[in-house]
């Protein structure tokens, strides 16, 4: 019972650093590429991972918790596209769904199965967000990620 609770304890203060770690790096690129956005209330969405991409989308930063996820580091994953992360069992139908999204610069909501590193699936829940300048040009995305459960079959 004891490392459970103390476990909890850690687990709290890891999502703390994340999140700060998180703020830090968001605000940097905000100023950085001219962000038009509200770093508070978008990291109050649900997620274990962050993925900010440019227009190409390949892979500009990732938060902390993108490791533990996926197994791949922030090193291995930057200038790769997210598709590094699908198989077999990613559906044609939502990449092609994600692809026009992205292509429109509009947002987009999915649930699509990624692979880890050692090989495992796993649903992944994505919301993909166009940032804006202050002149109102889409320069990249910023997909919130998190595992979800995967159904019964």
């Amino acid at each position: 019972m004891f490392p459970l609770l103390c476990w909890d304890i850690a687990a709290q203060g890891m999502q703390k650093l994340y999140t700060n770690q998180e703020v830090r790096m968001l605000t940097m690129l905000a100023t950085k590429f001219d962000w038009t956005i509200d770093i508070p209330q978008l990291l109050q969405k649900p997620h274990e991972a962050i993925v900010v991409t440019d227009l190409q989308q390949r892979i500009h930063w990732v938060s902390p918790g993108f490791l533990s996820m996926t197994g791949y580091t922030p090193t291995f994953a930057k200038n790769k596209r997210p598709a590094f992360l699908q198989g077999p069992n990613t559906s044609t139908a939502t990449r092609a769904a994600i692809r026009q999204a992205v292509s429109a610069r509009k947002p987009i909501q999915a649930a699509l199965m990624n692979y880890r590193k050692d090989g495992t699936e796993y649903l992944c829940e994505v919301d993909i967000l166009p940032v804006s300048t202050s002149k109102n040009i889409v320069t990249h995305f910023i997909a919130f990620e998190r595992e979800v459960p995967l159904p019964f079959e």
